[in-house]
């Protein structure tokens, strides 16, 4: 499995596609579930889901089958073209599996981190798996127990595990890009051989993307710097997101190890960006921010290639914390003409702020929970939402929920008009609403907050809450050691799970959101749970999905369940009773449907296919 294979860089770019009619994205494996979140948009929508006849059913988990890996398995990701690909890959944060999705086996497997970083990680067998299931259900009550149960069977190091395959892509050809300890990877599959092969790698790969724009920032940065995900655009460049900035990278990369004119990396120096200077300077005090920006979420991307990423900074002391949304733009001119440049607007340099404004890059402020931080589940300040893309023609947004304590859903013009030619307006915002899951004045912690990215279909838009209204101090302690696998097993069984789920509509006429207030079409609910699990939204029966936690903590108190709502009423259609057992909890995961209905759990300890549900 070590063995790299020969390939052309023109592989990497067309598709094969070839049997599925109405190619969008021909750059990618498939239309569908090749990337995070199910497209470059983000949207969370999927043609199939289950059917619409009402019911109810008890799934033993342990019966199903499963492809174990994690833990944590954020996605399970398309293979091949076609409505009913015969296989895919799984991708957890250890290593990787091809899947035969008939029989829901491996064909092969590769721990990853195991064969490529061993003096850090250990092999993870099937064993670890279920025992650490089973230790969860007969002997965890606390989060000390909890943690050592982590350690017993992940190992002392689990904590850094969480950080690895967490957004990954597969591009045309079957080529599996994805990031593991220090490497990002390209990965195929030998069907002669029923193998995975290594395509390439780009080795201390931070390291070697910020060395190609080096700045007195960046020799000077002692922190680490950490990957958020991989995406790719329509000329099959790679995208890479850092907690610091954004990069482009040729393919040819990952094939003779070529990085002199092939990788362009944009930081996200706060230094630079004219609206932290422009705060900090009309205070009294000027602020001192840190270096740099900080991005914790993923990217979306348009058909033009723009990319939308929503970042922080926070200052120094900890008193202020700044919040951005950018679309960023590629132009193919200058030094870097093979893999583009990125234009960034709102920067300094004028010079350079007039050619990004040109290519219709902009940047905008939003709304932060400032100084606070949240209590548990949702990481920083700032968004826990990746932007969407939604509306087409002369309406188009990005969406997304701010930081702000009770979040508001946010819609943002994604391109300039007229409008804002004539008066000056650089301000991005179309329009705002609170979110309130029906709590009215009686917010659950006095927090409604989501780590969760916003579901799209047409002009409705859909976000769940995932503070719970009663929270163990001690919980907070996984949030500032930035252990989310802790937090993600805790919530829920042994502590109390958050609720509450809210859908809006868009009204193009009136170019404004509306509720529960003014629109049929939009409803709340604040005891549907969505614990740590992102929803979706489902084409063929109209429904939303959303998994969670139901009942009181406590193995003898509730189960974990996946229900689905009328998408426009809010109507309970479908249930899915998972029991109490840990491998019911999806941790940071999105629930999938295959086009026979047959549901992909993307549980904690490994994928499970649910058949005929």
């Amino acid at each position: 499995m070590n063995k790299k294979v020969d390939i052309c860089v023109s592989d990497l770019k067309k598709s094969n596609q070839n049997d599925l009619h109405g190619v969008i994205y021909p750059h990618l494996v498939n239309d569908l579930y090749a990337v995070s979140h199910f497209n470059p948009h983000s949207t969370d929508s999927t043609p199939y889901g289950p059917t619409i006849n009402p019911k109810e059913v008890s799934v033993n988990l342990a019966d199903e089958k499963i492809i174990y890996g994690g833990p944590v398995n954020i996605m399970t990701l398309a293979a091949e073209g076609g409505d009913n690909p015969n296989h895919m890959w799984q991708v957890g944060t250890n290593g990787i599996s091809y899947i035969n999705t008939e029989t829901w086996r491996p064909i092969c497997q590769l721990d990853v981190l195991a064969e490529y970083f061993s003096s850090s990680y250990e092999e993870l067998e099937e064993e670890n798996y279920e025992a650490f299931v089973a230790d969860c259900d007969a002997n965890v009550s606390n989060i000390h127990e909890m943690k050592n149960t982590l350690r017993r069977h992940f190992g002392t190091n689990y904590i850094t595990r969480f950080g690895n395959g967490l957004y990954a892509v597969v591009g045309a050809g079957n080529i599996l890009y994805v990031q593991y300890g220090t490497s990002i990877f390209a990965f195929t599959f030998n069907s002669s051989l029923e193998e995975i092969e290594l395509i390439g790698e780009l080795p201390n790969a931070a390291e070697t993307i910020m060395s190609t724009n080096p700045t007195e920032e960046i020799d000077n940065y002692e922190e680490s710097v950490g990957f958020v995900g991989l995406s790719l655009n329509s000329d099959g460049i790679v995208v890479v997101t850092l907690n610091i900035g954004i990069a482009l990278i040729h393919p040819s990369v990952f094939i003779d190890g070529d990085t002199s004119r092939t990788i362009y990396f944009a930081p996200f120096l706060s230094s630079d960006n004219r609206l932290t200077a422009e705060t900090s300077s009309a205070q009294q005090q000027p602020i001192a921010f840190d270096t740099f920006e900080s991005i914790s979420n993923s990217i979306c991307i348009d058909d033009d290639n723009a990319i939308y990423v929503a970042s922080t900074v926070t200052s120094q002391d900890g008193s202020t914390c700044l919040g951005y949304l950018r679309k960023l733009t590629v132009t193919h001119y200058g030094n870097n003409a093979t893999v583009g440049k990125i234009m960034m607007a709102g920067v300094v340099d004028n010079n350079l702020n007039e050619i990004a404004e040109a290519t219709g890059a902009w940047i905008t402020p939003y709304e932060t929970s400032n100084e606070q931080d949240p209590p548990v589940i949702k990481r920083g300040r700032g968004t826990g939402s990746t932007p969407t893309l939604m509306g087409d023609g002369e309406n188009t947004f990005v969406v997304m929920t701010n930081g702000a304590k009770q979040m508001e859903l946010v819609a943002y013009w994604r391109d300039v008009n007229e409008s804002e030619v004539i008066l000056g307006n650089k301000k991005r915002e179309a329009g705002k609403i609170k979110v309130s899951c029906g709590f009215d004045d009686n917010l659950p912690s006095g927090w409604v907050q989501s780590e969760q990215s916003v579901v799209v279909n047409g002009y409705g838009a859909f976000v769940v809450n995932n503070i719970p209204s009663h929270y163990n101090p001690q919980m907070t302690e996984g949030l500032n050691l930035q252990n989310n696998l802790l937090q993600a097993c805790m919530v829920g069984p042994y502590n109390m799970g958050p609720t509450g789920v809210e859908k809006f509509v868009w009204d193009v006429t009136e170019s404004r959101w509306k509720s529960t207030v003014d629109s049929d079409f939009a409803w709340n609910n604040p005891e549907i749970p969505s614990t740590s699990t992102v929803p979706i939204y489902c084409e063929n029966s109209n429904m939303v999905i959303v998994t969670g936690w139901e009942g009181k903590p406590g193995l003898s108190n509730g189960n974990w369940v996946v229900q689905g709502f009328d998408w426009d009423t809010g109507a309970r259609h479908y249930k899915l009773n998972f029991g109490p057992s840990m491998r019911g909890n999806g941790a940071y995961s999105i629930p999938q449907f295959l086009q026979d209905g047959s549901m992909i759990f993307n549980s904690i300890i490994g994928p499970v296919k649910i058949t005929n549900r």
